[in-house]
C-alpha cells in the first residue's frame, strides 16, 4: 500500500520575488505476503548451529569456524514481527522550496531543490521476493573442491545419482533461523534502505531583442539507497587470502558435516574446501541481500535554451 500527502503554497512576496514552498510525506508499506510465506535476511541473528567442532585451516590462521554465527533467515508475520518482509519506515518527509525573483524586466533568476522517494515499487524490486524454506533447491553433490569428483563407493558415476542424500524437503518456516543452514541464503534484507533523491536547480532567463529568449540553468541530482540488481554479497573471501592460491581448493575435515542437513550443499560431505572455512559465513554457500538499495548517482548538467518566439509566422 502506497499513501502520501502533501501540502503547497506559492508566496507572493513583492513584485519581483515569489516563493514556492511544499512538504511531502510518503509511505510504502512492506511487501507482504497473504499467507506469509516470505523471508529476509537479518545479518545481525544469531544462527543457533550445535556440536561445531573447529578445524585448523593452517598457513597460521587459527581455528575455523569462529563461534559466533550470524546472518540468519528470519520469516514475516512470525514470533511478534509484522508481517511486512522489511521494517516500515515512517520518516520520509520530502521538502520543496524554490523561488523565482525578477532583477529588471528582462531578467528573471529560477532557482529550486526537493527530496524526493519514489519506493521501491518504481524500482521493480517487489519482482524479487524471496521464499526461503518454501521452495528448496539442491544442488548435485559430486565434489568438495570444485574440481576433483568424489569417489564414493556404490556410485556408478557421477550423472548417474548426482542426489546421494536425497532432496532438501520443504520446510517453510519450521527450522527457524536454521532455515537454508548449508545452502544459499538469499534474501531481502531486513533493514533494507528507502530509495531517495535529491534534486536541485539554478537558472537565469534573459529577454533580448526580435522576441528572442535565453536561458542558462544548472541541474543536480544526486540518489542514495538506489537498488543495486546484483544483489549485495556478504560471503565473499576477503582479499588477504587470495595469496593462499590453489591451497583455497584444499580438502579439509568438515566441521559441519553432521550439522548442517546432509542435503545441503556445506553438509553433504565429511571434507570442504578451505576456502568455504575462511568465508565470513561458511556455514552458507552465499549470503546475499536481494536486490538491496545500496546504490548511488550524481547528476550535474549545464542546460541552456534559446527560443524564438512566433514573429512573422516563424518561431524555433
Amino acid at each position: 500500500h502506497y499513501y502520501a500527502f502533501y501540502v503547497q503554497d506559492d508566496i507572493k512576496v513583492s513584485q519581483k520575488l515569489t516563493v514556492n514552498t511544499g512538504l511531502r510525506w510518503d509511505y510504502e508499506s512492506p511487501l507482504a505476503d497473504r499467507y506469509n510465506q516470505l523471508s529476509f535476511v537479518d545479518l545481525n541473528a544469531t544462527v543457533p548451529l550445535q556440536g561445531v567442532t573447529p578445524v585448523d585451516v593452517g598457513f597460521g590462521l587459527g581455528l575455523r569456524p569462529q563461534p559466533q554465527y550470524e546472518g540468519a533467515v528470519g520469516f514475516p508475520g512470525r514470533n511478534g514481527l509484522g508481517k511486512g518482509v522489511t521494517q516500515p519506515r515512517y520518516g520520509d518527509w520530502g521538502p520543496r522550496l524554490g523561488f523565482a525573483y525578477s532583477i529588471n524586466d528582462k531578467t528573471v533568476i529560477r532557482s529550486g531543490a526537493a527530496v524526493l522517494y519514489p519506493g521501491t515499487t518504481a524500482d521493480n524490486s517487489g519482482n524479487y521476493p524471496t521464499v526461503q524454506g518454501f521452495n528448496p533447491i539442491t544442488n548435485p553433490v559430486d565434489t568438495a573442491n570444485g574440481f576433483t569428483p568424489f569417489n564414493n563407493p556404490g556410485r556408478a558415476g557421477l550423472l548417474s545419482n548426482p542426489f546421494p542424500n536425497g532432496l532438501n524437503p520443504v520446510v517453510g518456516a519450521s527450522l527457524g533461523p536454521l532455515t537454508s543452514v548449508g545452502n544459499s541464503n538469499t534474501g531481502f534484507l531486513r533493514n533494507d534502505k528507502q530509495p531517495s533523491v535529491q534534486q536541485w536547480n539554478f537558472g537565469v532567463q534573459r529577454e533580448l531583442p526580435q522576441n528572442l529568449l535565453i536561458e542558462a540553468a544548472y541541474v543536480g541530482s544526486h540518489g542514495t539507497h538506489l537498488e543495486d540488481f546484483s544483489g549485495a554479497q556478504y560471503n565473499v573471501l576477503p582479499d588477504r587470502y587470495l595469496s593462499l592460491g590453489n591451497a583455497l581448493f584444499d580438502s579439509l575435515p568438515n566441521p559441519f558435516y553432521g550439522v548442517a542437513p546432509v542435503t545441503s550443499t556445506v553438509g553433504a560431505s565429511n571434507t570442504i574446501t578451505r576456502e568455504q572455512l575462511l568465508l565470513p559465513y561458511p556455514y552458507f554457500t552465499t549470503v546475499v541481500g536481494q536486490a538491496g538499495h545500496i546504490a548511488t548517482s550524481n547528476y550535474n548538467a549545464l542546460q541552456t535554451k534559446a527560443q524564438k518566439r512566433m514573429s512573422k509566422g516563424l518561431s524555433f
